[in-house]
Order: C-alpha cells, then structure tokens, then sequence
C-alpha cells in the first residue's frame, strides 16, 4: 500500500561535501523506522493496547521520534497490518488451488496471521476506527483485505464448492469469530483455538472441502 507507514522525509539536497552525513541521517531515519515496527509487532501480539510511549522504549527511541514516524496508533497498526497482508498475499501465491481448498488456504494464512499479530486483529473489527471512512489507513486496507478473501469466495463459488447462501460476509463472519476464539484463549493456547474455530466454521461454510 503506497503511503502507508512510509519513511519521515529526509531533507534532500546535500551540499557538497555533506552526502555521507545526508547518508549516515538516512540510515538513522531509517533504522529507527524499523525499529519502532519491529518493537510494535512483538508487542502488540501480547496486548493489543499497549502503549505507544512502551514501543518507543522498546524500540530504544524517545517517543518523539516514534511520532515524527507515525502520527497516532493507527498510522503504526496500520504499517504493521499491511506489511502482514504482504506476507499473506505471497505466502498464497506460492500455493494457490482452485475452489474450496484455495479459500481454506486463504483463510487459513490469514487466521495464522491474526494469531501472532496483533495488529491486524485490531485491522479486523467492526468498529476500527476508520474503516468506513475512504482515505483512512484502516478503511484502505480493510478494503484490500475484502479484495483478497472476494477473489478466492467468487473461484470457491465457480467451482461450486459452497454453500449455495453463501456470501463473501460470511467469509468476513468467519474472520470474525476466529477474532473472537484468538482474544479469549490463553497466548501459549491460541494457534489450536483458531485452528479448530476455523476447521469448524469451514465446515459450515463449505460445501465439501477437497
């Protein structure tokens, strides 16, 4: 997703003389972004609010430089959950079937992913803040998010592989309530919760899994 979580902007233009300390400035910025995403992944997999001024001090930065990378907690959510669905998207583009096991796969990537990222668990919520609102963080990725489950429910549907009432919300629903399943579990017991809640709902949802 252009835009989001993107580098604070470097002054550019160096005067003669002065590229290595434009360079060396650069890579400052630069590791401190890094930082600051790393230390917000760790952290908000074991509590969804945790503080901000806890990342900073995680990532070893005061908290305004963490403001001067990211201007509120969404604008660092929503970093972290796109860099997710990066890893998502190529992780099923790597193994892509057709009809009701490629959307298994899908949802199953994606609720791996909501079990050690808090970040896009918050991304998957009714009331996120913003994700009705065109131009936001939460409502772009949301709606990135929707283009990926549609894409696998509209080739489940072609091969005839789901209920015939099935619809593309009941995908979100599932989504939902693998949410659920994962908030409620102890950490050390939350991959087998969600595995099962969603072995379960596809079972609902799918006309035969195969």
């Amino acid at each position: 997703m252009s835009g989001i979580g993107s580098l604070a902007a470097v002054p550019g233009g160096a005067l003669p003389g002065k590229g290595s300390s434009g360079s060396a400035v650069r890579s400052d910025v630069e590791r401190n972004h890094r930082a600051l995403l790393d230390a917000a992944r760790e952290l908000l997999s074991e509590r969804p609010n945790v503080p901000l001024y806890e990342i900073a001090r995680r990532a070893g930065v005061g908290q305004a430089t963490l403001y001067r990378h990211f201007s509120d907690r969404m604008a660092i959510v929503g970093a972290i959950a796109a860099e997710v669905l990066d890893e998502v998207e190529a992780e099923a583009a790597t193994s892509a079937p057709e009809g009701a096991q490629g959307l298994a796969n899908l949802l199953e990537l994606l609720v791996s992913a909501m079990v050690r990222s808090g970040a896009l668990l918050q991304l998957i919520d009714d009331e996120a803040s913003g994700a009705e609102q065109p131009g936001t963080v939460t409502y772009e990725l949301v709606r990135r998010l929707l283009v990926m489950v549609e894409g696998r429910f509209d080739g489940a549907k072609a091969a005839g592989a789901l209920r015939a009432d099935a619809t593309p919300e009941d995908v979100v629903l599932v989504l939902g309530m693998a949410k659920g399943v994962i908030m409620g579990a102890a950490p050390d017991k939350r991959a087998a919760a969600a595995s099962r809640a969603l072995d379960l709902a596809l079972n609902g949802l799918l006309a035969h899994r195969g």
